[in-house]
């Protein structure tokens, strides 16, 4: 039985992450900001500059 990675995806959302809205990983231009703040969070607690 062969699954095309696509069809992987999918069922692993639709069996693990039922929630999600629109049934598909989010792209890298969709979740870029986010990453960014979350670094930015992380280094200003290293360096404690605020």
């Amino acid at each position: 039985m062969e699954v095309c990675f696509n069809e992987a995806i999918a069922k692993l959302l639709e069996e693990n992450r039922p929630y999600l809205e629109l049934k598909r990983r989010g792209r890298p231009e969709e979740v870029v900001d986010v990453i960014a703040l979350c670094v930015f969070q992380t280094v200003k607690l290293c360096t404690r500059c605020y």
